[in-house]
Parts: C-alpha cells; structure tokens; sequence
C-alpha cells in the first residue's frame, strides 16, 4: 500500500493555482477527526477517513488545518 502524501498547509497554497505551484486537492480524505465551533454556535465536525470532495468543505477544513491526505 502507498504511504499517504501530506496535505499542504493551506497557508502555503497561492490564491490562484499557477503551473509551478501546488493546487488544491479535488478530493481529500481525514487522516485524523475534526471539529470546530463556528461564530454562531453551531459545531461543524467530521470523523477520520471521511472522503471530502465538495470544494467548498475542503476549502474550510484546508484553510482551519484539519489533517487531509489528498486523493487526486
């Protein structure tokens, strides 16, 4: 079995993906649970080995450093 690749920190990800920068993964998958309280109260959590690809999901637990290992 491959080892897992580790997941970019979303700080490190540009903006706009170029040729010769890393892009944001189409799908990822938790190597590690994750949870977070938003502003307004509401807990927002996932399990490990849960399979991420709506962009926008990955987008917030990418840029709040949720551990992922990227499938694509």
């Amino acid at each position: 079995m491959a080892r897992p690749r580790k997941a970019t920190p979303a700080d490190e990800l540009p903006a706009e993906p170029t040729p010769e920068s890393p892009r944001a993964p189409d799908a990822a998958r938790l190597i590690r649970p994750y949870a977070y309280i938003d502003d307004s109260g509401r807990r927002h959590s996932w399990h490990a080995g849960y399979v991420v690809d709506a962009p926008d999901e990955l987008a917030v637990l990418m840029s709040r450093g949720a551990h992922l290992e990227h499938l694509d």
